[in-house]
């Protein structure tokens, strides 16, 4: 027996429909924030064709969520691109897939604590309550304990809150893009934004980069490999699904917010807060408070999506003993990876305290740790196209449009990490990146090692997968023959 043991390490199975499945992958690209966080970045970047960079880069995501639904339409994971990275390159590519979303993952609910913090102080401040850095901190460690707590309670609960308070947050802004359209100088075909001279592929590509930032956690859902229910089917489909959704949002809302710039006084590559500033712009001036009440909850729904998906990226690795076993216990009564879940918030509320007694809890930080968190993200993809390239010439169902669509997203991806490297970006963000491709290089030195030495830690890698899958398939023959859940089946 390869993994720990099965009655005592399992999940709610099950209990997860489609749309709790879609607003966990919809609840960590947060696109509320990325609108509030990254537009005006990418018109800095690419001038009054932004849009194209959202639009292309959309594209590219959805190349790499398909080639993640052919692990997921045919396998069940716990352990998000870990597994499925495993069965199609090999033991060593599962585990420097599986170290990059750790690090990942680790970072989001730390770096989101800080941008909350900042937002609600923000918030406060307008309402005439005092603001400095220990209400700041206070703010920033409410986020880390009520996201994990809600994590803990109960994965049905955290589905409906991300669902709810992301479609909220959505209305808001939404309801400003409109009244944008209807307001501002000029026709909504916007000539400029349609006028390509002077456009640079090097420039569109150069802003790729935070926009797949802004996509990264869209996989997190096939973490729910034992709790969907359906997973080989809702699964896949949130996977492609959350990408559209989102990536259609981000190019309205870019195009939109650039238009409404139009004309004004205010400067939208320099905004620190775009949304806030198109509300002023349409006379709208209170509304932003709105919006900024919105963003800073969906930053809370990104924080409550990664803890979901790393504490079962830690089960997973500790279900086949890469891990501590500690990190296998679910809590009795919820059903839940405690230990992973108590882990990072302990993770998260020291690295926050440190950068607190630096007086380093501010917005250049938290690009900081974004970006460096960021990195694993972009990685993990390069990895698990690679990955799917592979599993699918091993299954023979490698074709010119699969193996096309995976390589286009390939050459997108790691153009993105050259453009990090060439020209140099300035300190630190330089040593960040330095700084990950060792930690990943260092990882894969040392599984090399365990490779050649004949280690049973190897034969271990991807054992759980075949667990879940073998579950998954079950249920789906119990489904068609109308039998219901299968017996294995956890009540919900």
């Amino acid at each position: 027996m390869t993994t720990v043991n099965k009655e005592e390490h399992e999940l709610r199975r099950h209990s997860v429909p489609f749309l709790g499945v879609l607003a966990q992958s919809t609840g960590h690209i947060g696109p509320s924030a990325g609108i509030a966080l990254y537009v005006a970045y990418i018109f800095s970047v690419g001038g009054q064709t932004s849009w194209l960079t959202w639009a292309f880069t959309t594209v590219i995501m959805l190349f790499v969520a398909i080639a993640i639904s052919h692990f997921a339409r045919r396998m069940s994971s716990t352990g998000d691109l870990y597994g499925f990275a495993n069965k199609g390159g090999g033991s060593g590519l599962g585990i420097v897939t599986a170290w990059s979303q750790l690090l990942f993952g680790a970072t989001v609910t730390g770096g989101g604590s800080i941008i909350f913090g900042i937002y609600v102080a923000d918030l406060l401040v307008a309402a005439h309550v005092p603001n400095n850095r220990g209400m700041i901190l206070l703010w920033c460690v409410l986020l880390i304990v009520v996201a994990n707590y809600l994590t803990y309670r109960d994965v049905r609960l955290t589905a409906r809150f991300m669902l709810y308070v992301e479609a909220l947050s959505l209305a808001a802004i939404f309801l400003l893009l409109v009244v944008t359209l209807f307001r501002h100088h000029g026709p909504i075909i916007d000539s400029q934004q349609f006028n390509f001279t002077g456009f640079s592929f090097h420039t569109l590509l150069l802003g790729m980069a935070i926009v797949v930032f802004a996509f990264s956690g869209f996989e997190s859902c096939s973490v729910f490999g034992q709790e969907a229910k359906d997973p080989l089917r809702t699964i896949p489909r949130s996977l492609v699904g959350s990408v559209a959704i989102c990536g259609v949002l981000f190019v309205i809302a870019a195009y939109i917010v650039v238009l409404g710039f139009h004309g004004t006084k205010y400067n939208l590559a320099t905004s620190s807060n775009p949304l806030a500033d198109l509300s002023i712009i349409n006379g709208w001036g209170p509304f932003q408070y709105v919006i900024d009440a919105g963003v800073a909850i969906s930053i809370f729904s990104v924080a409550v999506a990664a803890t979901n998906s790393t504490s079962r990226l830690m089960f997973t690795l500790s279900r086949e003993r890469l891990f501590p076993a500690a990190f296998a216990r679910v809590s009795k009564r919820h059903l839940t990876p405690v230990v992973g879940i108590v882990a990072l918030a302990a993770l998260d509320i020291v690295i926050l305290l440190i950068l607190e007694i630096a007086n380093r809890v501010n917005d250049t930080w938290f690009n900081f740790i974004s970006v460096f968190g960021g990195y694993g993200a972009i990685i993990a993809y390069i990895f698990i196209c690679v990955a799917a390239l592979g599993y699918l010439r091993k299954i023979g169902k490698l074709n010119p449009v699969n193996a096309l669509a995976s390589l286009i997203a390939l050459a997108g991806l790691a153009y993105t990490i050259y453009a990090n490297f060439v020209p140099t970006l300035a300190p630190p963000l330089d040593y960040l990146l330095d700084v990950f491709c060792g930690t990943v290089v260092a990882v894969g030195i040392v599984w090399s090692v365990l490779v050649v030495r004949h280690s049973p830690i190897v034969d271990r890698v991807g054992t759980s997968v075949d667990e879940d899958t073998q579950d998954a398939l079950l249920e789906e023959k119990a489904a068609e023959l109308g039998q219901g859940p299968t017996a294995n089946s956890q009540s919900s």
